[in-house]
């Protein structure tokens, strides 16, 4: 029998991107003023970049209109 090896078809530099952005989320949630005010100015934004990245132009959104 042979087993078939799926290919690893992740972006390391988005992975990369996504754990700063989780460690800069934990680091602003320590209530330290002087990180907090370096954090917060990307720690969010940077998520939204990444999704934005990955979202496909051809899906319909109508799904989140139905009311169910």
């Amino acid at each position: 029998m042979q087993e078939k090896v799926l290919e690893n078809k992740r972006l390391q530099y988005i992975d990369i991107a996504k754990g700063i952005a989780m460690i800069c989320i934990i680091l602003g949630h320590m209530g330290n003023a002087n990180i907090n005010r370096v954090v917060f100015t990307f720690h969010v934004p940077i998520f939204f970049f990444i999704t934005g990245y990955f979202i496909r132009i051809n899906v319909k959104l109508i799904f989140l209109l139905e009311i169910k």
